[in-house]
């Protein structure tokens, strides 16, 4: 999905998500893609019974993508 997001076609120059701060595999696991913390938002989601979670603001940039393929 990265390389399609970035290459020829699609020309973006940023990716980013959201997570939920207490999901940490998934944190670790977008961070192994290079992924970086841009922001916390404190109880930004909702939940259906009206408890808030916070979210991690993450991005991934083209440069810092092609930066670490060499």
């Amino acid at each position: 999905m990265l390389d399609e997001a970035f290459g020829p076609l699609q020309r973006a120059e940023r990716v980013w998500l959201n997570c939920f701060a207490d999901n940490t595999r998934a944190l670790a696991a977008y961070g192994k893609l290079g992924f970086r913390r841009e922001g916390y938002l404190v109880g930004a989601y909702r939940m259906p019974d009206g408890t808030r979670r916070d979210v991690v603001l993450m991005a991934l940039l083209k440069r810092g993508r092609e930066a670490e393929r060499g």
